[in-house]
C-alpha cells in the first residue's frame, strides 16, 4: 500500500475539487483539478508529465471508454481499473407511489436515469442533474423538464436544486 511504502510523492488528478480535497486530507499534495468536474475536461486539460506517461484510471465498471480514449490519444498509457460499479436500489410499492407524485427528481449520474426511467414516469418531474452527461441521459429518458449546473459538482448541483424548489410551490 501507498502508507506501507512511507507515503512516496505522487501526482494526482481528481474530476472535482471535492474529491481533490479528500485526496490532500490523504497526504496527496501534487493534485490536478480541471476547470470543470467532468471526465472529459480532465482529460483534455490534464498537463503533460516530465517524466511518467502512466495512467491509473480508477473507475466505474458502467463508465464509457471516452476519457480513456482522450487519454491515450495525448500519448498517455492508461490502465483502467473499474473500481466500484452502482447497482439500483429495490423499490417497495410505496416508493414507486411517492415517486409517480414526485415534482422533482435529482440524478446524480446515468445509471440512476435509466433506473428511474424503467421505474418512473419521466413526463412531469423537474429533472435536476449535477452535470450535463446526467442531463443527456435525461433528455435521452424523455424527461421534458431538466436543469442542471453549468458547472457541474455537489455544491453547485444543490444550488439548482434549491432554486428549482423555491420556483414550484411544493405541497
Amino acid at each position: 500500500s501507498w502508507e506501507a511504502a512511507n507515503n512516496p510523492p505522487i501526482r494526482a488528478a481528481a474530476v472535482g475539487a471535492a474529491t481533490g480535497k479528500v485526496l490532500q486530507a490523504a497526504g496527496i499534495t501534487d493534485i490536478f483539478v480541471p476547470s470543470k468536474a467532468h471526465g472529459v475536461d480532465l482529460a483534455k486539460e490534464i498537463p503533460e508529465p516530465s517524466e511518467n506517461k502512466k495512467i491509473l484510471y480508477a473507475v466505474s465498471q458502467l463508465a464509457n471508454k471516452d476519457v480513456e480514449t482522450l487519454l491515450s490519444d495525448r500519448g498517455y498509457l492508461v490502465e483502467r481499473v473499474d473500481a466500484y460499479t452502482t447497482l439500483p436500489a429495490d423499490w417497495t410499492d410505496e416508493d414507486s407511489k411517492v415517486a409517480a407524485n414526485a415534482k422533482v427528481v435529482t440524478f446524480g449520474s446515468p445509471s440512476a436515469v435509466k433506473v428511474w426511467a424503467k421505474r418512473a414516469p419521466v413526463d412531469s418531474p423537474i429533472a435536476v442533474c449535477i452535470g450535463g452527461t446526467s442531463a443527456k441521459a435525461c433528455k435521452a429518458a424523455g424527461f421534458v423538464n431538466i436543469r442542471h449546473p453549468e458547472k457541474p459538482g455537489v455544491a453547485t448541483w444543490a444550488e439548482e436544486v434549491f432554486r428549482v424548489l423555491e420556483s414550484i410551490e411544493c405541497t
